[in-house]
């Protein structure tokens, strides 16, 4: 168990509080509470670090209860539970403060990375010493991250892709000899490299048939619209350009600036494969999802033309060195 570290879990069903104290009893202490107004009295006696609220409880509303958390510590770590659909609930408990979301059903292998790193965040903030240019950036950024989770869980069959695609990038990023540096560049560019899809029309987003000409369109402007969401963040250039060209061919006949080879920026080659290759081998609508064999067939059919034959090799070479990867 962290010495130390108290969790309190809020929500008005029973069988959801005992999961979670099952789950979470080895690591840290859990307390509970079955309505907003017994979490509001134990958050007043300071005796948490951390709390996981439903929005949906019996006596009040969980987004009157995360304001009212936060006007009593600011600096208390809040998780959110919400039922998927509701990203509109989402944006409201991001301004007010929530630290990250968890949809239901419930994924326990999530919700303990959740916790562990909305407490982490904690640690840094309470030790660091920051600019306010620096308190902003990062507010911004963590701001993103959260929104780029509620823009996934819009469609259950792209929830976790840019999480797995930012893992397949750092891997070939590694397998280049980048800098532990440049490889937390690419992470981070990564987990955010589809939200300026947060501009696309959720119609054209969850279609079911093939897109017309003027919705392909549409779509292509996430890159740009990714961009520019970035743009507060003054320091994130390299992001900026990642994202912006993640859709660049290797042949010169990607988009939206048409680069060709090494024109196109490193991180956006490899990123461009690691995108590529999670989709492949994902669910969607309109498909079946292909084997990983299947989508690494496809991945080096397509080296020299859309992708970047380096980028490409050594992502082959990861994949089969890991045979766990390729089942």
């Amino acid at each position: 168990m962290k010495k130390g570290i108290q969790i309190l879990v809020t929500d008005g069903d029973s069988g959801v509080r005992e999961a979670f104290r099952m789950v979470l009893k080895d690591t840290y202490k859990v307390l509970v509470a079955d309505c907003g107004k017994e979490c509001l009295k134990i958050v007043k006696q300071g005796r948490v670090q951390l709390v996981i609220l439903d929005v949906s409880m019996p006596d009040m509303n969980g987004l009157k209860a995360l304001r009212e958390i936060k006007q009593i510590n600011a600096s208390l770590a809040v998780i959110v539970i919400m039922g998927m659909g509701t990203h509109k609930v989402a944006v409201e408990a991001l301004k007010l403060g929530a630290d990250d979301f968890i949809g239901k059903p419930l994924d326990f292998y999530y919700v303990k990375d959740s916790i562990a790193r909305s407490l982490s965040k904690k640690d840094k903030e309470a030790t660091a010493i920051p600019s306010i240019e620096n308190i902003i950036s990062r507010n911004y950024l963590s701001s993103l991250k959260v929104l780029n989770k509620i823009l996934e869980a819009r469609d259950s069959y792209t929830r976790e892709h840019s999480k797995k695609v930012s893992e397949y990038s750092v891997k070939i990023a590694e397998e280049l000899g980048l800098s532990l540096d440049e490889q937390e560049v690419v992470k981070e560019a990564a987990l955010l490299h589809d939200i300026g899809k947060v501009g696309i029309s959720e119609f054209i987003l969850n279609k079911r048939g093939k897109l017309n000409a003027q919705e392909w369109a549409e779509v292509r402007r996430h890159t740009l619209i990714g961009e520019k969401i970035l743009e507060p963040l003054k320091v994130l250039h390299i992001e900026q350009s990642m994202i912006r060209h993640h859709h660049e061919r290797y042949d010169g006949k990607g988009y939206p600036d048409h680069l060709r080879k090494e024109e196109i920026p490193l991180y956006a080659r490899i990123l461009a494969v690691a995108d590529a290759y999670d989709a492949m081998n994902s669910s969607r609508r309109y498909r079946r999802a292909l084997s990983p064999i299947e989508a690494l067939t496809e991945i080096e059919r397509c080296s020299g033309t859309q992708f970047d034959p380096k980028v490409v090799q050594a992502f082959a070479m990861i994949l089969r060195k890991d045979k766990k990867l390729l089942k």
